[in-house]
């Protein structure tokens, strides 16, 4: 392979790479601008503060996806952690994550007896892991 060749291919690693790096929002999430938290009471034995902007994007979401209203949707459990890669420990077959740490929150809210289990970074990029593992895919964080 000649010069350029390696460096075409250098530049489609990157851009890969790039394109790894945050999972692509769901459709209507909208991403964290203010930093503002807020204590969500969350059941015992969960005590993380969790940023209001994350808390709106995930129950809209399950808003949209239940019907109900967001007042409807209660928070179970917000708990900060630090995922192992990209997938926020919810990785799907044929898609290919950043090999980096990911500072995040698992968020649990349930919605007319369901659960639904969020992953996020800190930046507002959530997904909703419908099949979680066994393994969480990162270990709790100090939230401060």
């Amino acid at each position: 392979m000649g010069d350029l060749g390696r460096r075409c291919l250098t530049v489609v690693f990157i851009a890969g790479l790039v394109a790894c790096a945050e999972p692509a929002p769901t459709p209507g999430a909208q991403a964290a601008t203010d930093d503002n938290t807020v204590s969500n009471e969350p059941s015992p034995g969960s005590t993380t503060s969790l940023p209001d902007s994350i808390l709106s994007a995930v129950r809209s979401d399950v808003a949209a996806r239940s019907g109900l209203a967001a007042d409807a949707i209660r928070l179970v459990s917000a708990r900060a952690m630090r995922w192992n890669d990209g997938s926020m420990g919810c990785a799907q077959p044929g898609q290919s994550y950043i090999q980096a740490l990911v500072d995040g929150y698992q968020v649990i809210l349930e919605a007319a007896g369901r659960q639904y289990d969020y992953r996020t970074n800190t930046r507002g990029g959530f997904v909703l892991c419908e099949q979680p593992g066994a393994d969480s895919g990162g270990q709790p964080r100090d939230a401060t």
